[in-house]
């Protein structure tokens, strides 16, 4: 069990593509993050809430990890085509081994925003980087208003911070936490229980 507000809240971005909020409940509490695209949707959430307002069953926290595919994408795709295409061939092991690989590679390219403190022996630069740079908002105006190699030594630096700042050790829970759970999910044994109703 893993508390997904440890994680969710801080998504910032995957590749250059910003987290929308998943929203849920009558009071349309934030409980997750998504990106869509033409073909896919990644999604990292609080499990617990939707099973709640879905169904009205209590589980313990969770947090899930999805990446949603087009099947007609999956197919026909020029690198790695998964080819499931009856409940038999959810069987065998193939198409995990690439899954696993595939969603700890989204996993990895996550971008976490964290608040990093501003200590009196920064210089402006690495103020305004730090203030801007970790924001969501501050930081899409500093794509749209910046030029684009300022954008690109910007990030940089900002990546080195949170690095310096121990920041990116959320990324790498997430990882361990993903690649954990599916090579759990690999074993033999789960594999063929699992599909036993």
């Amino acid at each position: 069990m893993v508390d997904s507000n440890e994680f969710f809240p801080y998504c910032l971005m995957l590749g250059p593509d910003f987290f929308g909020d998943m929203k849920g409940g009558r009071k349309h509490h934030c409980y997750g993050k998504y990106i869509k695209k033409t073909n896919t949707r990644f999604k990292i959430y609080n499990k617990q809430f939707e099973v709640w307002e879905h169904d009205r069953q209590m589980i313990g926290p969770t947090l899930r990890v999805e990446q949603e595919m087009l099947m007609s994408y999956v197919h026909k795709r020029k690198h790695t085509p998964i080819h499931v295409y009856r409940p038999a061939d959810l069987l065998g092991t193939s198409w995990i081994t690439q899954i696993l690989f595939e969603l700890i590679l989204l996993v990895e390219r996550v971008l976490f925003s964290t608040a990093i403190g501003v200590t009196v022996n920064d210089d402006f630069k690495d103020y305004q980087i730090k203030r801007l740079m970790g924001n969501p908002v501050d930081r899409k105006f500093v794509k749209q208003k910046a030029s684009e190699s300022t954008y690109k030594i910007w990030n940089k630096r900002f990546n080195q911070l949170m690095e310096e700042s121990g920041k990116l050790e959320l990324q790498d829970s997430l990882s361990k936490l993903v690649e954990k759970k599916m090579n759990d999910l690999m074993e033999p044994s789960k594999i063929t229980s699992s599909n036993k109703v």
